[in-house]
């Protein structure tokens, strides 16, 4: 398609959905630079990064910078002035300074089957997200309880091992981030006793506290 409505529509696709997307990857970026990394340093990064990931996709997906994920998506061949709402909508959003997921706004606009499939790797993403950032939050808080030692980290898990300093009890903390509920669960507890007095409680109410809101 090659009307004056098709091309409104590419230009406004287009800037709609860089200028969403900037906000959410590149705004983080700027700002966690800002002062520290001359402009020129950080334009010339970015530009080096965009190239390397359209270059790979284009080798990896034989010639599809897009990684083939708009294969998956039937053409557009009957274009009206409604479709161009989603994408106004985007802008509109995005100059009000709210992050919104363009896929869902654009993309299902263009093929309402997609929603599905969408909205489900878009929740495990979010999840996997919050999870993770969680767990990231609560370390530091780990770190900081009297007596614990790290014994084993990964991408989803803590385990460490809290030690009492007059009878040298050893208590186990364990923290999980599960992507999928997007939550983080929590273990603490005494190896050996029937009674803890109530240390392990207390440390759980500790690490509840260090969590925003909490």
């Amino acid at each position: 398609m090659s009307s004056p409505l098709a091309i409104a529509a590419f230009v406004l696709a287009g800037y709609a959905v860089i200028g969403n997307d900037a906000l959410q990857t590149l705004g983080p970026f700027l700002a966690a630079n800002c002062g520290r990394t001359p402009r020129v340093l950080q334009f010339a990064w970015l530009a080096v990064l965009l190239a390397a990931v359209l270059l790979l996709g284009w080798w990896w997906s034989e010639g599809d910078p897009a990684w083939g994920r708009l294969q998956t998506f039937t053409p557009l061949t009957d274009l009206r002035w409604i479709d161009l709402l989603p994408s106004l909508s985007v802008l509109l959003l995005t100059q009000w300074g709210a992050p919104v997921s363009t896929s869902f706004l654009v993309l299902t606009a263009v093929d309402p089957a997609s929603l599905q499939p969408l909205l489900r790797h878009s929740l495990a993403g979010y999840g996997t997200g919050l999870a993770v950032g969680l767990l990231a939050a609560l370390l530091p808080a780990v770190l900081s309880l009297e007596g614990v030692d790290v014994v084993e980290t990964g991408d989803d898990y803590i385990h460490a091992t809290a030690t009492s300093r007059l009878f040298g009890f050893v208590d186990d903390l364990e923290v999980h981030a599960d992507a999928d509920g997007g939550v983080i669960e929590v273990r603490s507890v005494s190896r050996l006793g029937d009674s803890d007095l109530g240390v392990n409680a207390r440390r759980l109410a500790a690490l509840r506290r260090s969590l925003p809101g909490g």
